[in-house]
């Protein structure tokens, strides 16, 4: 289960090329493509921002389609 993150402005990192990202993120790593787009969606409801994904996961094809909802 996702806990809410109650912070009003979560303080992030700042990227060599300017970008900021925010510190905590939602892994994807062990979540089983079937799943990926409910809880990213559940994650992206609790606040997060930052979606760690990568196509050697398997399952970053269904991130995207959340992350539209939510931008």
């Amino acid at each position: 289960m996702i806990s809410t993150i109650t912070t009003a402005r979560m303080s992030g990192v700042t990227l060599n090329d300017g970008r900021d990202i925010p510190r905590i993120c939602f892994g994807a790593y062990l979540v089983p493509p079937t799943e990926t787009e409910r809880l990213v969606g559940a994650a992206l409801g609790a606040g997060y921002r930052h979606i760690d994904t990568a196509r050697y996961y398997r399952n970053d094809a269904k991130v995207p389609t959340r992350r539209v909802q939510y931008s």
